[in-house]
């Protein structure tokens, strides 16, 4: 009986981790997203449209983002290649 719920444990643990965390696949979109526009701001002028998507998605990435703050670079990789 120790080993079967050693296997099941050890099969559970596995498919936790490798699982796909649709927060985190936001917070990967959201961050993207804000990336491009704020590279954008950096080459040059931003419209007034895009100055406010801008500002829109930096507060979908606070938001978005907030519980992976913290999270240790490995696992981070980990998750967001799950994502794709």
């Amino acid at each position: 009986m120790n080993k079967l719920f050693y296997i099941a444990l050890l099969s559970f643990t596995m498919m936790a981790c490798n699982s796909k965390d649709a927060k985190f696949c936001e917070c990967m979109e959201v961050s993207e997203a804000f990336n491009k526009v704020a590279a954008k701001a950096i080459e040059g002028e931003l419209s007034s449209k895009e100055l406010k998507e801008m500002s829109e998605l930096k507060t979908k990435k606070a938001t978005a983002c907030k519980d992976y703050q913290t999270m240790d670079g490995k696992l981070m990789l980990e998750k967001k290649e799950a994502c794709n």
